[in-house]
């Protein structure tokens, strides 16, 4: 069983009598001067076993005016004539007949980072693995309480222990008339860093464990309390399922899964349907998500399994990013050549049609109904780019090397490998998802052209609107106003406002471009997020014409001439 172990820093101060109350926990303590006592009374301490434990945490000073059993009387001000009853900590915890011995540390005042240090440690010490954490902050000087929300994640991550409370004893908002103080809850402040943390290891790395067992912490009491008919813990208990089976089907590259995209499917289903106020730090983080599943957008069966490259390659998981890409490549072309993806040999047939691009020779080396099939491949509009072979070849070697942990001639670096995985994406997403000329792939039924400038559509000239239509409809979003006194983290916030709604205006549709022309910082800010998000972004080019007139007067006119993707190298 777990030992109990609470831990509180005492003060100096001449501390009045009152009664401490919990309204959360309908409890009202003893009458004391000390909020220690009050707080053994609410944890039920009285009721632990002997091998649980009490720590105070005392300075010198603290030891010589409030715990000392010694201590009867002491003067309410310095500059006070007469002496007050006052009966010290160390007298009132003994008369409590607690079932374990209570103990204490001596500490430094904690003027300096040494003394930060220290008092660190001392209380690090104190504690075992498993332990279970009770905190009183009431008296905690300078930065203890900050300290103590630290060491909380610390011991948390180092020794397995679990936080059960964090309180504050609050005298100054005592109710006069009763003489009763409150004693605040702080553990939801504890429990919010560990949503923090969850919420990191999930955007970082992928990793939804952590975020599955805080939000079922809270949906299972509810489910339970109401036999699994509560709507709302429904929700996140679906959301938090079907993003773990997500997570799953990732880290373990389960590529008909992806395909079919039902896993992804659920997931953004969920996140349609959640409660997004029912956990309340839970909220911020499901935004998080659907930034993260932005990737899928409008994307199907080849198209799902290239932007669950992207994902993975984004949460770190390079393995999985490689081996997905490339069969997400071969899938994407055995769909365009009606070949059974579940098939090995048919499978096979497209890899044939890249190596012999890459030898540029055919040779014997396919039977003559096979080499019919591959022969088709070959013909495909999409492998007249060279880029695509070479790319493709590039992935294969990678993938090997991956796979064979590098225990092979020539391995590459770790740094190589991660750089030309994403090399690879950036151009097969180019390639796949938009054709290899503009509009090569591109199903206009379901295409979308955002107009995200200072000029709308209906100001464009003829020869842009026609240039406009292999994009699809085209729709505007007007480019906010941008004060030139605004920091980088103003238009950091702008830039990520107007990149949910881009995602918002897309949601439907199977190919979504943005036009992106305005404030250089805003623009090249939102440009990133978008192509992260495998969002094809254009700009505007123009011929200058500068034309004078007979009184001097310069006149320059811009003439459309097309229309250029924005390519980061």
């Amino acid at each position: 069983m777990s030992r109990k172990v609470f831990v509180s820093v005492l003060g100096t101060g001449f501390y009045a009598s009152c009664k401490y109350v919990s309204v959360k926990n309908d409890f009202v303590s003893s009458e004391t001067r000390f909020i220690q006592q009050a707080t053994l009374e609410l944890i039920g301490a009285k009721t632990w076993s002997d091998k649980d434990k009490v720590l105070f945490l005392l300075t010198e000073k603290a030891k010589i005016t409030n715990w000392d059993k010694s201590i009867t009387k002491r003067k309410k001000y310095p500059e006070a004539k007469e002496e007050e009853s006052y009966e010290s900590l160390e007298s009132l915890i003994a008369k409590m007949s607690l079932p374990f011995e209570a103990s204490f540390r001596d500490i430094p005042d904690g003027k300096d980072e040494d003394e930060m240090w220290q008092i660190f440690g001392t209380i690090f010490e104190e504690l075992q693995e498993g332990d279970e954490l009770y905190f009183d902050v009431t008296h905690s000087f300078r930065y203890l309480p900050m300290l103590v929300l630290v060491l909380n994640n610390y011991a948390k991550f180092l020794k397995n222990m679990t936080t059960k409370h964090i309180s504050y004893g609050n005298y100054e908002a005592r109710n006069k008339v009763t003489n009763e103080a409150p004693i605040v809850d702080l553990l939801p402040l504890s429990l919010l860093q560990d949503w923090t943390f969850a919420a990191a290891d999930y955007i970082k790395n992928g990793n939804a464990k952590q975020i599955a067992n805080l939000s079922m912490d809270k949906v299972t009491p509810v489910m339970k309390e109401t036999q699994g008919k509560d709507n709302k813990a429904a929700s996140v208990r679906r959301l938090v399922n079907d993003l773990a089976c997500f997570v799953d089907t990732m880290t373990t590259c389960r590529g008909l899964d992806i395909y079919h995209g039902g896993k992804i499917n659920n997931v953004i289903l969920a996140l349609n349907e959640v409660d997004k106020d029912f956990i309340k730090p839970f909220s911020p983080i499901i935004k998080k998500i659907e930034e993260s599943f932005s990737c899928f957008s409008g994307k199907e069966s080849g198209g799902l399994a290239i932007a669950a490259a992207r994902w993975c390659f984004n949460n770190k998981m390079y393995q999985q990013a490689v081996t997905i890409l490339q069969e997400g490549v071969v899938t994407f072309f055995c769909q365009r050549h009606n070949l059974n993806i579940k098939v090995e040999e048919e499978r096979k047939n497209v890899n044939s049609a890249f190596y012999i691009l890459s030898l540029k020779q055919r040779g014997e080396l396919y039977a003559e109904d096979i080499l019919s099939i591959v022969e088709t491949i070959l013909a495909d509009e999409y492998l007249k780019d060279k880029n695509i072979v070479a790319d493709f070849v590039k992935l294969n070697k990678i993938r090997n090397d991956v796979d064979h942990s590098g225990m092979r001639e020539d391995p590459k670096t770790s740094k190589s490998i991660i750089s030309n995985i994403e090399k690879c994406l950036d151009s097969f997403e180019k390639i796949l998802f938009y054709g290899i000329d503009r509009g090569v792939g591109i199903d206009f039924n379901n295409a979308m052209l955002i107009n995200l400038s200072n000029h709308p559509f209906s100001s464009w000239s003829t020869k842009q609107h026609q240039a406009a239509e292999v994009y699809g409809e085209c729709i505007d979003l007007p480019f906010p106003a941008i004060n030139p006194s605004w920091n980088e983290e103003q238009i950091e916030k702008l830039s990520s406002e107007y990149f949910d709604k881009v995602i918002a205006m897309g949601s439907g549709h199977k190919q979504v471009t943005v036009h992106l022309m305005g404030e250089l910082t805003f623009c090249f800010s939102l440009l990133r997020k978008l192509q992260r998000a495998g969002i094809r972004c254009v700009a505007s080019c123009a011929q200058r014409n500068v034309e004078e007139a007979p009184d001097g007067v310069k006149r320059v006119i811009f003439a459309f001439e097309n229309f250029r993707e924005y390519v980061c190298g």
